[in-house]
């Protein structure tokens, strides 16, 4: 999940700065218009899919993003405090509130897809070199190295889960709550095992004594990507918003 998949399409090629701003720029975050939310989405998964992506790819994410956009329109939908319009009589649900919780659902999934775009297609020393021209060091190698463990601890968990059931662990019945209790503790402790080994070779490879800076080149595609994205994002604001 999350993890850099190998292929030659356009966004594999392009510069990890570019898909950086194509990132930050499908965020979506100042507005709730659900037609220019539904464009910045489809402009997206247009992306996610053009650039030879699979559904497969995000399975875990999107299943908790479905259940919380579903819990989230049913909840605004109850209690959005701005709701006039009533759909049923009886009941305080108002159509204002589920056009709400549906806006923050499209902009949910329109992050979800950027995010995927970025990751899948951009190695991780790529994604360093970029965040290392903007960032201190330090701070680009821990947000690097936090997204290339997302990947590894889904496995550890899913590894867990079966060694776990293996012994007789159950998840059905009236303890299913506490399921999870003997997973998370083994994981934990490999996340802390991991982190001493990672610091570990760190500092013998003398990370952070070199004050090193990424020479990076944007090419003629990074730049017409960058316009096309800028162009149909003011496009949309502009059809849209105002």
């Amino acid at each position: 999940m999350l993890r850099y998949k190998d292929g030659r399409s356009l966004f594999h090629k392009l510069d990890s700065r570019t898909k950086f701003f194509f990132f930050f720029s499908t965020l979506s975050l100042f507005s709730t218009n659900i037609l220019y939310l539904s464009s910045i989405f489809v402009f997206t998964l247009f992306v996610f899919l053009a650039n030879r992506l699979s559904f497969q790819d995000i399975k875990g994410f999107s299943k908790f993003f479905i259940i919380f956009s579903i819990l989230l329109v049913i909840f605004q939908g109850f209690f959005y405090p701005f709701g006039k319009t009533h759909l049923l009589s009886g009941f305080p649900i108002t159509f204002e509130g589920i056009a709400f919780g549906f806006a923050i659902s499209l902009r949910l999934f329109t992050i979800l897809f950027s995010l995927a775009i970025l990751m899948l297609t951009t190695k991780q020393k790529h994604l360093l070199e970029s965040l290392g021209n903007f960032l201190p060091k330090d701070l680009a190698f821990s947000l690097t190295t936090a997204f290339r463990f997302i990947p590894i601890f889904e496995e550890e968990t899913k590894t867990i889960i079966i060694s776990q059931e293996s012994r007789g662990l159950k998840k059905r019945g009236p303890r299913r709550l506490t399921f999870y209790f003997p997973v998370i503790v083994p994981l934990f402790t490999k996340a802390l095992e991991r982190a001493k080994n990672l610091a570990m070779s760190v500092e013998t490879r003398g990370f952070g004594k070199a004050k090193t800076r990424y020479n990076l080149k944007m090419k003629t595609n990074d730049w017409i990507i960058v316009l096309g994205t800028l162009i149909f994002g003011v496009l949309c604001f502009w059809l849209f918003i105002i």
